[in-house]
């Protein structure tokens, strides 16, 4: 079984002499160029990786994260079967409706599963996340920490709007606990952040296991999650290898356990220990086995070339990636030239709120509802991440202003 993953979104493993990854027998994996490789979907095509790795053809391309990267130029040929590898299943409604057409199947993490499902797709339930052993080393859970509770990640209040109310309770605990609270922080001061916790707060936008749960128990924190999550316990078990709350007892867990420093390290030991074996490359190893089991009975897609080239259109000017693409690369998808330098500014915002796509005016409410709430000039980004989150444009503005 050969896969070409494009566009991934874990650290590239190791692979040998000839750039092949092969993580079980039998199994050959070569991968695409990125965003670190300045990838752009008109020259980073399934084509290119295949010459690049010496091969004719392979069972499946597999495209990683395409609610933020459009598919190459050539993904959709009918040839090689499509999977799609899908991360922020949340903000990708209606690029998700665009593409299922042209998809063999789909993995996505547990709690996106049955909405992927309830869209059409062939799914496999993934971990996509984990914590990346080349660039975190593991830190003893008892080695010597100043912050009581530390949160360090991304503060966007439109994304994040839930996570940000629960981040205001965390920090009203200031005058009793030390409490760090950052974003924008990145490489080793992010990693030397999280060797100082004690308590790491993490809150999950979806129900999913995200990259902080993993990240601080290697960092030697006890991890604090919230109670009820449906995808942690596939992966650790709940108030032994991470500590729980939810609205009724947030104070008094944190409370308790800085209190209680033994039961603290009890639990940060048991998450320390269990995350060993769930690093980036681990889950994708894992994940290989739902990818040739979508692959070895890939539907041929019941559309034909006029359609798969509108469907791949379409695509490219719904997703994140229209506003870097630019007009040309949108009329090389075959969009109008009104059309084309309409959707380089408004497209990517409108063409990701689920099934209804916002009018112009949606779009310009929420901008500047959005640079309102943010007070930081990004009212664009906070726009379109409204509008992703709202299948109305009453429901962004509720977001832009919460």
């Amino acid at each position: 079984m050969r896969l070409v993953v494009g566009h991934r979104f874990f650290p590239r493993p190791v692979c040998d002499e000839d750039g092949v990854w092969r993580p079980r027998h039998g199994v050959e994996v070569v991968f695409g160029p990125d965003s670190s490789d300045g990838y752009d979907p008109r020259t980073g095509t399934v084509a290119a990786a295949l010459a690049a790795a010496g091969w004719d053809t392979a069972d499946a391309y597999v495209h990683c994260l395409p609610e933020y990267w459009a598919l190459p130029a050539d993904a959709a040929g009918g040839d090689i079967p499509l999977i799609l590898a899908v991360g922020d299943w949340n903000v990708a409604g209606r690029l998700l409706h665009v593409l299922r057409p042209l998809a063999a199947g789909a993995v996505v993490d547990h709690a996106g599963a049955p909405l992927l499902r309830r869209l059409g797709y062939r799914v496999r339930a993934i971990l996509p996340w984990g914590w990346d052993a080349g660039a975190w080393p593991l830190v003893d859970p008892a080695a010597p920490r100043d912050i009581d509770v530390l949160f360090a990640g991304n503060r966007n209040a439109v994304i994040h709007a839930s996570r940000e109310r629960w981040l205001a309770r965390v920090a009203a605990l200031a005058g009793v606990h030390r409490v760090v609270i950052a974003d924008n922080v990145w490489g080793e001061e992010y990693r030397g952040l999280y060797a100082r916790a004690r308590l790491v707060f993490n809150h999950s936008v979806r129900g999913e296991a995200n990259i902080r749960a993993f990240e601080g128990a290697a960092a030697g924190a006890c991890v604090l999650n919230e109670r009820g999550n449906p995808t942690l316990p596939h992966v650790f078990t709940p108030d032994v290898e991470y500590a729980t709350y939810d609205d009724g007892d947030l104070e008094a867990v944190i409370a308790r356990l800085l209190a209680d420093g033994p039961a603290r390290l009890a639990i940060a030991r048991a998450g320390h220990a269990r995350v060993r074996d769930h690093t980036y490359e681990a889950h994708w190893a894992a994940a290989v086995d739902a990818l040739v089991s979508l692959a070895e009975d890939a539907p041929v897609p019941a559309v034909g070339r006029r359609e798969r080239a509108r469907i791949m259109a379409d695509g490219w000017r719904t997703g994140m990636q229209a506003q870097w693409l630019g007009v040309d690369a949108l009329r090389a998808a075959g969009e109008p030239d009104e059309a084309a330098e309409r959707h380089e500014e408004l497209a990517h915002l409108g063409g990701l709120a689920g099934e209804r796509v916002p009018t112009e005016q949606d779009v310009r409410v929420a901008i500047r509802m959005a640079e309102r709430a943010s007070g930081r000039g990004d009212g664009p980004t906070l726009a379109a991440t409204a509008l992703a989150l709202a299948a109305t444009g009453d429901e962004a503005r509720a977001v832009a202003t919460a």
